[in-house]
């Protein structure tokens, strides 16, 4: 059977809630949880805490009166074997399988022939259909429970097998999926260009032509070949008697909406007179992950962070130019990792939790029925940690001036732990001590030798302190605010919260990275296009600008990250792993920036 009959198959399906639990007060509660089915809690008192894992709902009383929680189900079928007018499918769920049965299915045309794991669909010589789409109606059971799916479906009725069409009447056919995706940077791969088949099926000898055409103009290209060696003009028109069928690649250019771009196919005869004509409807997309993103929404969830941290919940959202598609079109399944969605599983942005730490969790967006490869993103699920921080501010001798304070402090705190949220890193004051020494409020002159001695004796206040110790002075160099080094981190009065945030991504072995020569700025990257191997570990899957829209330069995602060496507005990203770009001593190539270099979160260097 060509492939380009294969029906394509996708949930549409919205669980209901399906059973109900009464907590009492100042209960906590482990409910076991049955893979798809919904939950509605009712209390006595508000609702404070739930947790929901692929095994079990933990609930425990205190801030809402009511709450719903759910295993989210994903259903589908595998094509196991063909034969002769048959079409196999067996059916699982993910990601946990409950080994569905099926007790009943529906709508699709000829015989759908139900078993216990699955169907078969039964194609008869009568079949006039021509392959189109089918809805269908699935019920499955299992574990005692039992819930309808809708799914939809192209019928593979035209063909037999691989000998050709069965007998019927004549008829168009034109297969390829409602939506596509864009190709920003002009080198799709072969796995995102996709399959149209057209062509004429009769059973009598059948003369005329077929054209070919898609309106407007320029918003796809059609190849005779996955790997786009050959482009076919449009209108395309070739003689039925020589080719009935054509199997053709498309590939979007442009975005657009459904219903304002269609492709069309039509049939005349040997006199050119118009016998029968086919038009689909389609929408192309252009999807961004913006995987190294710090950004906030306004609920204050963390967009594509690096770490979901347990306990909360993990943001992860989809970027469309132009044209963005219906959420229920987007549908979102966790293929690596134990972790459930939070809140559904369909829309351009979903919540995910997860109580496995070390483990790495990885989400596909499935969008409507396009055969592409979905994009794809990952974390790495971690353990809150929160890290003392001991603090000593200088002043002058008489105790008249301190170099920062108590409140000024704290502001930095807070956002330094805006920053490091993204990775479930919290950082906390535990003490504040003032000494008077006013030789070390400024060690910026050139005097080095000294200099170096002045910031040896200001860090070695205190050690062992099990944490990070923090020094406050005035100036600390003619170019910089702040200096880090294994015994402790010494910051200018003026420093930010992002510089201190930069310091703490060295105390976690992190280096600096430069979009720019240092010294230099008008020496640039040697290579500055966006790929995967400039961020091999934060680059899941994809091609092209799938990641990243078109225009992006490796420049720019540099100046996102913490460890850029020179300091822009929203430098606050931490990435998995290393990423392609300048070091302190201007050679490029891929530096250590990432905070999970090997799969596991660092952890910061104590001064002991």
């Amino acid at each position: 059977m060509p492939n380009s009959a294969i029906p394509q198959f996708h949930n549409s399906t919205i669980p209901k809630g399906d059973h109900s639990i009464i907590v009492r007060t100042n209960q906590v509660c482990h409910i076991p949880l049955l893979a798809g089915a919904t939950y509605t809690v009712e209390s006595d008192l508000p609702i404070s805490y739930s947790a929901v894992s692929s095994e079990y709902a933990q609930i425990a009383t205190n801030s809402e009166k009511r709450l719903t929680v759910a295993l989210p189900l994903v259903f589908y079928f595998e094509r196991v074997q063909m034969r002769s007018g048959f079409d196999n499918y067996i059916a699982h769920t993910s990601p946990v399988d409950v080994g569905p049965r099926i007790a009943d299915l529906s709508g699709g045309c000829c015989s759908c022939i139900t078993n216990e794991v699955g169907f078969s669909w039964v194609c008869s010589g009568n079949c006039y259909c021509g392959g189109y789409w089918h809805d269908i109606s699935v019920i499955a059971i299992w574990g005692g429970y039992s819930r309808l799916f809708d799914w939809s479906g192209w019928c593979p009725c035209i063909w037999h097998g691989d000998l050709g069409y069965e007998p019927g009447s004549p008829r168009l056919v034109l297969d390829m999926p409602r939506t596509l995706f864009t190709n920003n940077d002009g080198g799709a791969e072969p796995s995102d260009i996709v399959r149209l088949t057209a062509g004429l099926f009769s059973p009598a000898a059948t003369n005329g032509t077929l054209t070919l055409d898609v309106f407007p103009p320029d918003t796809v290209a059609i190849w005779q070949n996955s790997n786009k060696t050959e482009q076919v003009s449009l209108p395309l028109t070739w003689d039925i008697e020589e080719t009935p069928c054509k199997e053709l690649y498309v590939e979007g250019l442009q975005t657009m909406h459904r219903n304002l771009a269609s492709i069309g196919l039509q049939w005349r005869d040997g006199n050119d007179v118009r016998q029968m004509s086919v038009s689909k409807d389609f929408a192309v997309y252009s999807p961004n992950l913006n995987v190294i993103n710090n950004s906030l929404f306004d609920n204050g969830d963390l967009c594509n962070p690096s770490g979901i941290v347990v306990g909360t919940n993990a943001c992860f959202a989809l970027e469309f130019d132009d044209v963005t598609p219906p959420s229920s079109e987007i549908v979102w399944s966790i293929v690596e990792g134990n972790a459930q969605f939070v809140g559904g599983n369909t829309g351009e942005r979903v919540r995910v939790a997860s109580g496995v730490p070390g483990q790495r969790v990885t989400l596909q967006a499935q969008i409507d029925d396009c055969r592409s490869r979905p994009p794809t993103i990952s974390a790495f699920v971690v353990e809150p940690l929160a890290v003392k921080l001991t603090v000593w501010i200088v002043g002058n001798d008489n105790g008249m001036y301190y170099a920062s304070n108590a409140s000024s402090v704290s502001n930095l705190v807070e956002g330094v732990n805006k920053i490091y949220e993204q990775i479930g890193v919290s950082f906390y004051v535990d003490s504040i001590s003032y000494t008077n020494r006013k030789e070390w409020l400024d060690i910026s002159n050139n005097n080095r030798v000294g200099n170096a001695e002045k910031r040896r004796e200001i860090v070695n206040l205190t050690t062992n302190t099990t944490g990070l110790e923090l020094y406050f002075i005035d100036k600390v160099g003619k170019r910089v605010v702040a200096d880090h080094n294994q015994y402790g981190i010494v910051l200018s009065n003026n420093s930010t919260f992002m510089t201190l945030a930069h310091e703490i991504g060295h105390a976690f072995g992190c280096a600096d990275i430069y979009h720019v020569q240092k010294n230099d700025h008008d020496f640039h990257l040697s290579n500055n296009s966006v790929c995967a191997e400039h961020m091999p570990l934060d680059w899941s899957n994809g091609t092209g600008c799938r990641y990243y829209k078109a225009a992006t330069e490796q420049e720019k995602i540099i100046l996102r990250l913490l460890m850029c060496g020179h300091k822009h507005p929203g430098c606050c990203d931490l990435p998995f792993g290393s990423v392609y770009g300048l070091t302190s001593d201007g050679s490029d190539g891929l530096v250590d920036v990432g905070i999970f270099k090997n799969g596991v979160r660092r952890n910061v260097k104590y001064h002991k």
